[in-house]
């Protein structure tokens, strides 16, 4: 069992809207935030936490960020990499055929960077441009 202490701040900034959202542990927490919590990740129960951001100057960043970590939450739990990969590129499908589907949300899309924490590993995975850092020793 690893207990992990996870926090998060995400704020619009000069951006007229905040597209980004949080996904730990199949909570989803969007818009202007500053939480944190705990969380235990078991064999059973992996964690899964990322943040998602909206691509800014696309129409509906800020629902493909949510219908994603959504999906990306969604049971049953990841509990290894390949399922991992599969749950991101149903993300992508999903997210490319509401955008096709709806009017006014033609090319939506969001970046994603996470972790995905087990009781003896972990692993951290990206798409788009939002990085992840690692602190080490005081140095990012």
């Amino acid at each position: 069992m690893t207990r992990l202490a996870i926090g998060w701040a995400t704020s619009a900034g000069s951006r007229p809207q905040n597209q980004d959202c949080v996904l730990v542990d199949g909570m989803l927490s969007v818009g202007d935030a500053l939480q944190s919590g705990h969380v235990t990740a078991t064999p059973q129960r992996p964690v899964v936490a990322a943040v998602l951001d909206g691509m800014g100057g696309h129409n509906g960043g800020g629902v493909a960020s949510r219908l994603a970590a959504a999906l990306l939450g969604d049971a049953p739990a990841i509990t290894s990499p390949e399922e991992l990969t599969e749950r991101l590129r149903r993300c992508h499908r999903s997210v490319s055929s509401v955008g096709s589907a709806l009017p006014g949300l033609a090319g939506m899309g969001t970046t994603v960077v996470g972790f995905h924490v087990t009781d003896t590993h972990y692993g951290v995975f990206h798409v788009g441009d939002s990085p992840a850092f690692r602190l080490v020793d005081g140095f990012l």
